[in-house]
């Protein structure tokens, strides 16, 4: 069932400059932010491993968040398998060895060069889109390329725009002022859960420069939604700290499809998939997949 939506402004009123002294605090920020080994590295780099796991068409290709790896949609990886069909989560551009690694790296850099392993995967049959924050932009530069071979589309907390005044404001100021790339000092992840967030695989530090690249993708794809015309799960968690909740119903309102489903979960945040209400979760994620295994080969 469609959800009942109200309309949203295709854009809002700009937002002011940064006052001065917030100039001269991202300025001190950028001073004192360095790649240091400490930092410079990926927690758990033992688990930065694709998942791919044989199976029927269609492939349910999925995309990891910003700074993140497959591991924090396995949930994902594992109700796809579970249905005999075939898995494939690479491990995106840049990510899975050291936060450095990033820097050489903007939002279309990372797409042109996912992209001919998306396209050797299509040519073994139709795939199912999946992303995860970040990977939802993704999986929707993806879609537009190539719509005939995507039967379906999923978005795990999607970012098509962050949550304000943070992060969203500081990153379209650094943008804006043009302030070199900087490490942004991750202090947790957005997780409720306790156990998870402590097994979380992420980077301790993340590419300002990305994080910008990044944000500025989403305003300009969310304006692209309309020509997506794929059946669409949208799925968000209610105290998401990163993108806010009111993304799910807004990215419903501008798909271009009526074959949508948003469902949003009140105890989770924003790696959904490792929060408390996965089981709920993983049941929406079979239900959707559901619906194409019997086109599988």
């Amino acid at each position: 069932m469609s959800p009942s939506l109200s309309p949203w402004p295709e854009s809002g009123p700009l937002e002011p400059d940064p006052p001065l002294a917030l100039r001269e605090k991202l300025s001190s920020l950028v001073r004192a932010a360095r790649y240091d080994a400490p930092f410079d590295r990926l927690a758990g780099a033992e688990r930065a491993q694709p998942l791919v796991y044989p199976g029927k068409t269609p492939t349910v290709f999925g995309l990891h968040g910003f700074c993140a790896t497959p591991a924090e949609i396995e949930l994902a990886a594992d109700v796809a398998k579970s249905l005999g069909l075939r898995v494939h989560f690479p491990v995106l551009p840049g990510h899975g060895t050291r936060p450095s690694a990033l820097r050489a790296y903007d939002f279309e850099a990372l797409v042109r060069e996912i992209r001919p392993t998306f396209n050797e995967v299509r040519r073994e049959g139709p795939v199912i889109l999946l992303g995860m924050s970040m990977g939802t932009l993704v999986a929707t530069e993806l879609c537009l390329s190539a719509p005939g071979d995507v039967l379906g589309l999923v978005f795990i907390s999607n970012a098509f725009w962050l949550k304000k005044p943070f992060p969203a404001l500081p990153l379209r100021w650094t943008r804006r002022l043009k302030i070199p790339d900087f490490g942004i000092l991750k202090t947790s992840c957005d997780l409720g859960d306790p156990e998870a967030r402590r097994t979380q695989v992420s980077y301790r530090i993340q590419p300002s420069s990305l994080a910008a690249s990044v944000e500025l993708a989403g305003q300009r794809l969310a304006g692209e939604l309309f020509r997506v015309h794929r059946p669409t799960l949208i799925l968000h968690g209610e105290r998401d700290e990163v993108c806010p909740v009111s993304n799910a119903s807004r990215a419903a309102h501008l798909i271009g499809t009526d074959d949508v489903r948003v469902v949003t979960f009140p105890a989770s945040k924003h790696i959904l998939c490792r929060d408390r209400e996965k089981s709920a979760v993983r049941a929406e994620l079979d239900r959707f997949f559901r619906r194409f295994v019997s086109t599988s080969e």
